[in-house]
């Protein structure tokens, strides 16, 4: 099932998803992504009210957490 969400992923154009989309990009829950925007750990903007996070932003996250092996 996660492939199939996968593959209809939305991003706009410019690199933004909406909080649904994020969560699905990153493999984690909605709510992760909500506590993840609450405690800063991933910037976001609103448009017309919708929260949305850009792609290079989440991907910056991923490196961030990315440890390296010695």
């Amino acid at each position: 099932m996660i492939d199939n969400e996968v593959a209809n992923l939305r991003i706009s154009p410019s690199g933004l998803m909406d909080i649904a989309n994020a969560a699905i990009y990153l493999g984690i829950s909605i709510v992760a992504v909500r506590n993840l925007r609450r405690f800063k750990k991933l910037p976001f903007c609103k448009i017309a009210g919708r929260v949305m996070v850009k792609q290079k932003d989440i991907d910056a996250y991923i490196e961030q957490q990315t440890e390296s092996v010695a």
